[in-house]
């Protein structure tokens, strides 16, 4: 494979070996910069105490290379991304629901689930473009400036010891709400614009990594199988109208 798992090596190795069977090819995205919508070291904290929140609550398994290829995978996609420069971490969440999360400063979480379910390069890429695009276009924190939220990230380091299972800071209550309530926005209510535009997004990282845009396709009809149309994740829309919208925006770029 052109990127094993299992198999630690540094990310210019690892990116030499993708590219030598993945050529790099080009596809333009209008105006796809985006200005961040929060002051400068907002984005790092308040993915990091989200990120806490979640580990907290799901736990993380410990596969040290799986996590390593998934992470060398999200970097070599994020290079065909206008944040290029964003070093991505990949975690995987210890559980059975087929889910991942692409948070604020490049912190991104897969299911357990979703990765048993989804065993190919490709198919995992598509995973990962399709967060990526989500912290490109700061969906996360565009979510949380739009519902007004104060976020008092300062102790974002804190509330990660505590996930952990270290001492407690006194101050840790205020950001973990602040979390819980960003958690619940990043699960629940996405803005449906929002997955239309990381669907999008995620078939041009695809294509200028030199895989096929239509994994995407692919990965969500395996996630619409399990948990069926109707039953979508809450604020997202269904996985048909997605796949029928990515398919069209699929012809296009043709």
């Amino acid at each position: 494979a052109a990127l094993r798992v299992g198999r630690v090596e540094t990310f210019e190795a690892g990116l030499k070996r993708f590219h030598a069977a993945h050529p790099e090819r080009s596809w333009p995205f209008p105006n796809e910069y985006q200005e961040p919508p929060f002051a400068e070291g907002w984005e790092a904290k308040i993915g990091l105490a989200v990120t806490a929140k979640l580990v907290a609550h799901h736990g993380l398994v410990d596969d040290v290379e799986a996590q390593h290829a998934l992470t060398l995978l999200a970097n070599v996609i994020g290079l065909q991304s206008a944040r290029f420069d964003i070093p991505w971490k990949v975690f995987i969440l210890d559980s059975d629901e087929l889910n991942a999360f692409g948070l604020s400063d490049g912190y991104i979480l897969i299911t357990k689930g979703l990765l048993a379910k989804c065993t190919a390069l490709e198919e995992r890429a598509a995973i990962l473009a399709h967060e990526i695009a989500h912290v490109v276009r700061y969906h996360n924190l565009l979510e949380l400036q739009e519902r007004k939220v104060d976020v008092q990230a300062d102790t974002a380091q804190n509330a990660m010891n505590d996930a952990f299972g270290e001492a407690p800071d006194p101050e840790v209550e205020a950001l973990s709400a602040v979390a819980m309530r960003a958690y619940t926005f990043l699960h629940k209510d996405r803005l449906a614009a929002y997955e239309y535009e990381a669907d999008h997004l995620a078939a041009v990282y695809l294509y200028r990594s030199g895989l096929s845009p239509h994994t995407l396709i692919k990965v969500l009809k395996k996630v619409k199988s399990v948990r069926g149309d109707r039953e979508a994740y809450s604020g997202h829309p269904a996985f048909s109208k997605r796949i029928k919208a990515l398919k069209k925006r699929i012809r296009k770029m043709r």
